[in-house]
């Protein structure tokens, strides 16, 4: 066999990948500092800048929130379409909706005229020589794109496997003369998080979208709020430290609808008040007296990008154990019951191991608005 056949480079890299994914995995490289240098003036891309050391990305290449991703993603697409060599990287937590964003652009390569072939890799076994040598086998093809979904699964979330993954980029850019790479990476604050926006800073266009804050629930309970107010009655929850003045606050923001009041301190006053604030503002509501089982909004911060994940596949089932979540989300299953009672603990699911846990029913209807909203369902 020809040693610079596409076949045999393409084997060379998968086994100096394996090597240097065992590197990995005996010693982690050190984290290296971010550095997005942007490009004044971006030069017209060419196949070899597609992943060259020269970081592209600068104000015209990042694409931060949710406003203008899709629009930017077009452009990527219609460059490539076009004929312009293309790699988009899509950083981003779980849950954020960069599989939303993958979609998006399947769709729109696979729409495209002119013969353009594309293949997608789902899952760490779901056969990335084959994708890579359909990619670079299919002599009729026009264009070509791979699309790398959950890249950080398939590296098995170690510095070396995105260095194994750059080199392969960098090997088949030189093979395949018009080809559109989509690779998609977990930002997560792990240890090499930097090194993934290092690796990320190769592509001419890298996507980042964020992770589902808790400001986000805040808003979606409100608008729910809003649209039952006068035609139903709530719970509401407050954390025992809060201040009584504050209950008003927490109810009339809609976060979140079931509102637990505090068993100490004054909790017939609070309710009374948050009745009456209630009222005026059009609205009915209820309330009862129980130990709050939400954590305080404090040390809640912004829901963990693994929360969200579970909160979509619960949503999508009518229940589930923890052994199949921890099948769906590749988890141990002791880590899939500590997240089924981090849920729990929130008041977003109720269950039990043996039955399965789903969404409590006052939280589907909200978190489905919301999900959707973000384009995530």
């Amino acid at each position: 066999m020809d040693a610079t056949s596409p076949t045999a480079r393409l084997r060379a890299w998968l086994q100096e990948a394996l090597g240097v994914m065992r590197d990995a995995v005996a010693e982690p490289a050190a984290a290296t500092p971010r550095a997005f240098a942007p490009a004044a003036t971006p030069p017209a891309p060419q196949l070899a800048d597609a992943f060259s050391a020269r970081a592209l990305v600068g104000d015209g290449g990042l694409i931060a929130g949710w406003g203008p991703t899709r629009a930017r993603l077009d452009d990527a697409v219609d460059a490539f379409v076009g004929g312009q060599p293309v790699a988009i990287a899509i950083v981003g937590e779980g849950g954020s909706g960069r599989e939303v964003l993958l979609d998006h652009v399947e769709r729109k390569v696979r729409r495209a005229d002119g013969g353009t072939r594309a293949a997608r890799v789902d899952a760490p076994r779901s056969g990335l020589r084959d994708a890579l040598r359909s990619a670079l086998g299919d002599a009729s093809a026009q264009r070509r794109a791979l699309l790398l979904a959950a890249a950080h699964r398939a590296y098995r979330r170690r510095i070396g496997g995105f260095d194994a993954l750059r080199a392969g980029l960098d090997l088949l850019s030189d093979t395949v003369g018009q080809v559109l790479w989509v690779v998609e990476f977990d930002a997560v604050p792990w240890s090499y998080l930097d090194r993934v926006y290092q690796v990320a800073a190769h592509f001419t266009h890298v996507v980042e979208v964020p992770a589902l804050g808790v400001e986000d629930l805040h808003l979606a309970l409100q608008r729910r709020l809003v649209a039952l107010a006068g035609a139903a009655r709530f719970e509401f929850v407050v954390p025992p430290e809060l201040p009584l003045e504050e209950h008003a606050n927490w109810a009339r923001s809609g976060y979140p609808q079931r509102l637990h009041l505090a068993s100490r301190g004054n909790p017939e006053a609070a309710g009374a008040l948050v009745l009456r604030q209630l009222r005026e503002g059009g609205g009915d509501g209820a309330y009862r007296v129980e130990a709050p089982p939400l954590l305080p909004l404090s040390d809640l911060g912004v829901l963990p990008p693994q929360h969200v994940v579970a909160l979509e596949l619960l949503l999508g089932h009518t229940a589930l154990t923890p052994a199949e979540l921890a099948e769906l989300l590749v988890l141990a299953p002791s880590e899939a019951r500590a997240l089924l009672d981090g849920l729990g603990q929130h008041g977003l699911v109720s269950g039990d191991r043996h039955r399965g846990y789903a969404v409590d029913p006052v939280w589907r209807a909200p978190l489905t608005d919301l999900l959707r909203s973000k384009n995530l369902l």
